[in-house]
């Protein structure tokens, strides 16, 4: 505590939004002789936003690996990381103790417990027969291949069906998560209308892309859904059409979510519609109509409310997109006034930019 109290002291607010001052007070807490040993969890790693993955790469590289750091004082900071395999992350963390989880019996075990979990509520819920419930749990555990997400997405699908089509349900679910997510998305577009099915892919796209999670209006205004609506009659529309995506994507405390990482993974590499630079340059010009048609002078700054509209978002992050959209970025004939000095619209944007640098709501983000 002395420690902390010094250092804030010095840096006060700056403490807490600086990684680099956080990250220097972590290692000399690791440091104080006679200390706590400290763990730290980090969870998903794979699924950090690219910036902040590779940041928090190199400091524990730079902090822990001994064959790049001479210094000679212990630390009591022990770190758990958890992720996929992939090769950004394997070339940190090579030199560092890694184990694959999935060869674990206690990891069979867990989720053998969490079927059976599972499959007691269904029961409950559904009223199974002792024969259903012990069929379905029989192939939940033939089927999820070590895979707890998979056993939650296909529970997800058993608690819409009827105790009596719970086997021929789960038969038909296939093995693996983009197999999975692929009937998903088939289900999603068989259920509804054919002027819905564009609509559904956008969505999925910008989920997928946004810089951060979306409000259900902001959704209606980025995918220009119902404008001739009232806003009630607006978010019902949108919510239901976003449910139409099954468990693709998620509504969580009002935020429009991908239920995993791994889905982004599935629309980029199965969906032929879905490309993170056309995906990017699409949102990023969503964001420059939307500050032309919304950001007047003198307007009320509430209005960048997130649960007001898009305007906001689009304030804070089109650079961001048209950034991401690399070669796809081109100035439509439409936007050009966005980027003509004179006509002030770009000194508005300016200003309402830096005000929401300071303000809370450009912190949103998870």
């Amino acid at each position: 505590m002395e420690l902390l109290l010094s250092k804030y002291k010095i840096q006060e607010e700056h403490l807490f939004t600086s990684f680099d001052a956080l990250w220097a007070l972590l290692i000399d807490i690791g440091r104080v002789p006679g200390g706590p040993e400290v763990y730290c969890i980090i969870d998903a790693l794979d699924e950090c936003e690219s910036d902040s993955q590779e940041t928090l790469l190199q400091q524990i590289d730079h902090s822990f690996n001994n064959l790049r750091t001479n210094d000679s004082v212990p630390s009591s900071i022990h770190l758990l990381m958890l992720s996929r395999p992939y090769p950004e992350l394997e070339q940190y963390l090579s030199t560092f103790k890694c184990m694959d989880l999935g060869s674990y019996r206690e990891i069979t075990n867990d989720l053998r417990a969490m079927i059976k979990d599972k499959v007691e509520d269904l029961a409950w819920r559904k009223k199974y027969p002792n024969s259903v419930f012990e069929e379905v749990s029989q192939i939940l555990e033939e089927k999820a291949a070590g895979t707890f997400l998979w056993v939650g997405i296909a529970c997800g699908e058993l608690a819409r069906v009827q105790s009596r089509n719970a086997v021929k349900t789960l038969q038909a679910l296939p093995r693996g998560l983009h197999s999975l997510y692929q009937k998903l998305l088939n289900a999603a577009v068989s259920a509804s209308d054919e002027d819905d099915h564009r609509v559904i892919k956008e969505i999925l796209g910008f989920v997928a892309f946004a810089r951060r999670p979306l409000t259900i209006i902001e959704m209606a205004e980025a995918c220009r859904l119902y404008f001739d609506k009232d806003m009630d009659s607006r978010l019902q529309f949108t919510r239901e059409l976003i449910d139409l995506c099954r468990l693709l994507i998620v509504i969580d405390n009002g935020y429009v979510r991908l239920l995993h990482s791994s889905v982004q993974d599935f629309l980029l590499l199965e969906i032929q519609e879905i490309n993170a630079m056309k995906t990017n340059y699409a949102l990023s010009c969503r964001c420059i109509e939307t500050i032309l048609h919304k950001c007047q002078p003198a307007m009320d700054k509430s209005e960048l409310d997130p649960e007001k509209g898009f305007l906001g978002y689009s304030v804070l992050h089109w650079p961001e997109h048209a950034r991401l959209s690399q070669t796809e970025f081109a100035i439509r004939e439409e936007l050009k006034d966005f980027f003509q000095i004179q006509l002030e619209t770009w000194d508005r944007w300016l200003d309402y930019y830096n005000y929401l640098k300071r303000s809370p709501w450009g912190s949103l983000g998870s």
